[in-house]
């Protein structure tokens, strides 16, 4: 794993997800239930991020593709396409590493 990603895992651990979901996924848990989780690429470059809507796990993008910036209407649900669904390793890191440290 590489460096970032491993400090990522690690972070989005402390923020209070749980790595124990049977799919190797880190998952917070909003009343018992399974509501979002990360999923590390298998390169570690990355991850994909999720939420749960009526039972299924419902990829959340992270930006809209290049090639479509500036085309209005789009939905991830209507033009999956779209978007592009990777969070680089290091937004990760930044995102929860900084929400991690401001609790301290």
């Amino acid at each position: 794993m590489n460096d970032t990603c491993t400090q990522a895992v690690k972070a989005i651990i402390e923020f209070g997800y749980s790595p124990e979901y049977p799919d190797g996924s880190l998952v917070k848990y909003k009343a018992g239930h399974p509501r979002e989780k990360w999923e590390p690429l298998e390169d570690r470059t990355g991850f994909l991020r999720f939420t749960r809507d009526d039972g299924k796990w419902v990829p959340v993008p992270f930006t809209i593709a290049e090639k479509f910036e500036g085309v209005s209407g789009l939905t991830s649900e209507t033009h999956p396409d779209c978007f592009e669904y990777v969070y680089p390793a290091e937004y990760v890191l930044n995102i929860y590493g900084t929400a991690v440290a401001g609790r301290g």
